[in-house]
Formats: C-alpha cells, sequence, structure tokens
C-alpha cells in the first residue's frame, strides 16, 4: 500500500491543480494501483492479524468477505481506469474518480485513524 500511497499524492495534486497534468505519471499512477489491486489482498491471511504495529483494522478479519469485495471493486475500478488511458486532465478526473472513492471506502472500513 506504501505503492499507492507513493503514487496518490502526484495524483491527487494533479486532480486538484496542484501539479500540472503529466499522461506518463498519470497512467503510471494507475497501473501502481491497479497493480496493488491485485496484491494487497496476499498481505492478511488468516492468523496475520496480530503481532504487527500496523493501522490495519481487525475488522478485515472479521469481515473478510466484506474486504474481499472492496478490493473486487478496487480491481475493477483500476481496470477500467487503466483501460482508459486518459491522454488528458478531464478523462482522468473521469478515470480516477470511481478508483479513489473505492479507496476511501475502504480506508474508512478498514483502516485504524491516526491521531
Amino acid at each position: 500500500m506504501k505503492s499507492v500511497g507513493g503514487v496518490a499524492k502526484p495524483a491527487g495534486a494533479m486532480l486538484k491543480g496542484e501539479m500540472a497534468f503529466d499522461p506518463v505519471v498519470a497512467n503510471a499512477a494507475i497501473r501502481t494501483m491497479n497493480a496493488a489491486a491485485y496484491t494487497v489482498g496476499n498481505h492478511f491471511p488468516v492468523g496475520s492479524e496480530t503481532g504487527m504495529e500496523t493501522t490495519v483494522s481487525p475488522k478485515i478479519w472479521e469481515d473478510m468477505a466484506g474486504f474481499e469485495a472492496k478490493l473486487a471493486q478496487f480491481q475493477k475500478d483500476t481496470d477500467a481506469a487503466a483501460a482508459a488511458e486518459p491522454k488528458d486532465l478531464d478523462a482522468f478526473k473521469a478515470a480516477m474518480g470511481p478508483v479513489f472513492k473505492n479507496c476511501k471506502g475502504c480506508h474508512e472500513d478498514y483502516r485504524i485513524k491516526k491521531n
């Protein structure tokens, strides 16, 4: 997820107009998020819910079906964004809107807020 956080910053900056749109950076962000969508679930096997310092909520293991549904939606959203290959800011906004909405929803449900 650190890779997703790393690409979310410039992607968000482009979406907010704080950084000029760059299609190479935009599509790299999408590809990074898409790869994470297919691998992040592997980091939460049964038995891994304790013993580590993390902001991951125990809800992942308590509601694995819900978590897996969120991951499936993240995969779908990032697949669509990757297929769109946005070439301008408007297309990037359209592609990333569902991706960031999915990220937010998962964080709200399955992440412990830092103080």
